[in-house]
């Protein structure tokens, strides 16, 4: 038994081949179902419908709670990777920010994902600023071509999970101030 999918890149064929594995992702209701599976065959015409293996199992997430809001904040931010031990500072933005993590564009790879992070930046928010530290896991990393000009830096952006449930009160309080301040922003 096979489950038939459409794939495109902006309308175009992807390029997928018979025998790679496609990670995806279903949706139910409140949940995301992750899965990956086998590619069993491609057919090209008239447009590129996969078979796939069913899956045999699924990774349940919930869909994102917080909402996400932009930014442009210029940070200076101290990393310990705890899964490798390594602890460095960088110099980058944050591009967006919600309560359950941030979009990170920083010049250099913090790790890989799935790593823990423990990371420590300046906020502000209201006239104030505010030092927040905090653990979080790394959910995504892709390059990205931050500088347009002739310098071609390449700059990597982070998506990073806060770990929620085991933020101090100060933070979260300062994380919340700001966010609201943000969102004030972007209604006027």
């Amino acid at each position: 038994e096979c489950l038939l999918v459409s794939l495109t890149e902006a309308g175009q064929s992807t390029g997928i081949k018979k025998g790679a594995i496609l990670d995806g992702r279903l949706f139910q209701g409140d949940d995301i179902l992750n899965f990956s599976s086998g590619i069993v065959h491609v057919s090209k015409r008239p447009h590129q419908i996969v078979s796939i293996q069913i899956p045999q199992s699924f990774t349940q997430t919930d869909m994102r709670v917080w909402p996400r809001v932009p930014t442009l904040e210029y940070l200076n931010l101290a990393v310990k990777n705890e899964t490798t031990g390594a602890l460095k500072l960088y110099k980058g933005k944050m591009s967006n920010i919600s309560l359950s993590g941030a979009g990170l564009d920083i010049p250099a790879s913090m790790g890989k994902p799935g790593d823990r992070i423990s990371i420590r930046f300046r906020l502000g928010s209201d006239g104030e600023e505010y030092d927040i530290s905090m653990n979080a896991v790394i959910r995504q990393i892709r390059p990205r071509s931050h500088n347009k000009l002739a310098l071609r830096k390449s700059w990597f952006f982070h998506g990073v999970e806060f770990d929620l449930p085991h933020m101090k009160g100060e933070d979260k309080l300062n994380l919340q101030g700001f966010i609201y301040e943000q969102s004030k922003t972007l209604r006027h």
